[in-house]
């Protein structure tokens, strides 16, 4: 005997669990990679290029592009580190992007 078919809302609302959990983990490897949070910052040489930079980074969750909304410096322990609120451009959702200004060094 086969199985019947699920019934459309059952089929719609486990197509959102997966995409949920699929949006979920994207989220926690973006948290992961470099800038995801104030452990893993990106070095940038100066402050002048953070923007341009996080906006060039692609949506966590879509790919899409991002818009800069806000860029603070914050101290995190002891050193002073970039964060830069952005949000996606095509599925409006927030990311956060840790920078730190590390100056070249002369020899």
């Amino acid at each position: 005997m086969s199985k019947k078919p699920p019934r459309a809302r059952a089929a719609r609302r486990q197509a959102d669990r997966a995409v949920a959990a699929a949006t979920k983990t994207r989220d926690r490897i973006a948290r992961l990679e470099p800038g995801g949070s104030a452990a893993w910052p990106i070095t940038v040489p100066s402050a002048v290029v953070i923007e341009a930079r996080a906006a060039a980074l692609p949506c966590a969750r879509c790919g899409g592009p991002l818009v800069v909304t806000a860029h603070d410096a914050q101290a995190a322990g002891d050193v002073r580190r970039r964060v830069v609120h952005a949000r996606c451009n095509r599925c409006s959702a927030p990311r956060t992007v840790w920078f730190e200004v590390v100056a070249p060094v002369d020899n």
